[in-house]
């Protein structure tokens, strides 16, 4: 049974074969939801709604599936890459500051950072301010793996007209600015923690 064609259900048949591949991402039918102060949502916010969430969840897909490939291409588990462009961003970085970042035990990261080394990617060097602890900096094969990151990414970013960056880099702010905010609130126990 096809579903209901109606101003709530995104029932626009005759766009289907044009859609962009964001576009074909939405939901369809989306109950009505109130805003603060109840006022009720008008269909065309919640149409926009859709639509950006369609579009994001877009570039949250192309952006796994880059880091997944840049991951496979440098031989390395994806949690290695970002530990890699991490340790690049600031120059040398403890296992502890790379397993908050990456929100991995202290266990994972000895694994990771052991694997790493191996493969010569990294190296571990002794912390002058604590005599037990290390620092991790990027050896030059390493740092050639981030360099290929920086640069897909770098293109993707080019590929935006330049008239639209100021606006792309205040909305990429906003964004995520927005991602921390709702994951301090979210409660992993309680399945709608937003309210």
């Amino acid at each position: 049974m096809e579903p209901p064609q109606g101003p709530q259900s995104g029932g626009h048949r005759g766009r289907e074969a044009h859609r962009r591949p964001v576009d074909a991402c939405r939901t369809g039918n989306l109950p009505q939801r109130e805003r603060s102060g109840d006022q009720p949502v008008s269909e065309q916010d919640e149409h926009d709604a859709t639509d950006l969430m369609a579009a994001f969840d877009a570039v949250v897909r192309a952006n796994a599936s880059l880091v997944a490939q840049l991951s496979a291409r440098a031989g390395v588990h994806e949690s290695g890459l970002r530990a890699l462009v991490l340790i690049s961003d600031t120059g040398y970085s403890t296992p502890t500051e790379v397993a908050g970042f990456l929100g991995l035990t202290s266990g994972a990261v000895t694994n990771m950072v052991d694997r790493l080394s191996t493969a010569g990617l990294l190296e571990r060097t002794p912390n002058p301010s604590d005599r037990r602890g290390s620092l991790l900096r990027l050896r030059p094969a390493g740092e050639d793996v981030v360099a290929d990151y920086r640069e897909r990414y770098a293109a993707m970013l080019r590929a935006v007209d330049s008239g639209h960056r100021g606006d792309l880099h205040a909305v990429l702010n906003d964004l995520a600015t927005g991602l921390f905010q709702q994951a301090a609130t979210a409660d992993p126990a309680t399945p709608d923690s937003t309210s």
